[in-house]
């Protein structure tokens, strides 16, 4: 399953934040890599586009933080924790929202309208 995948994350620290046009991408020790395309809540903030600069002020806290949880929901949410903040991407009802790339070239990626598409070769 998706969380099973992104296990991998846990233990893994935040060294880099790369700002796209239109997406974050969050790359964690180990080539394990989060892309983010849709709008995040980082703890108790407000929901925020992540590679805003207010959405950049609520991830900048995670960098050279290690991930202590990590899950995918089946309606293609995303949650990961970073000791005790949580970041949370929704699906998003028209665009991927998010996905995630492994070394082993499984991905994970949260389709548009919700669910979760999957490649792996585990």
């Amino acid at each position: 399953t998706a969380t099973r995948l992104l296990q991998a994350l846990v233990g893994q620290s935040l060294p880099q934040l790369c700002i796209g046009v239109g997406d974050l991408q969050m790359r964690f020790d180990g080539g394990l890599g989060v892309n983010l395309e849709s709008a995040v809540r980082v703890g108790t903030g407000e929901l925020a586009e992540p590679y805003s600069l207010g959405g950049l002020a609520y991830l900048l806290p995670l960098l050279n933080n290690q991930v202590t949880q990590a899950q995918a929901g089946e309606d293609g949410s995303l949650t990961l924790t970073f000791g005790t903040t949580t970041l949370r991407c929704e699906s998003d009802p028209h665009d991927e929202a998010w996905n995630y790339s492994g070394p082993d070239r499984s991905l994970v990626v949260s389709m548009p309208g919700g669910g979760l598409a999957i490649w792996s070769s585990r």
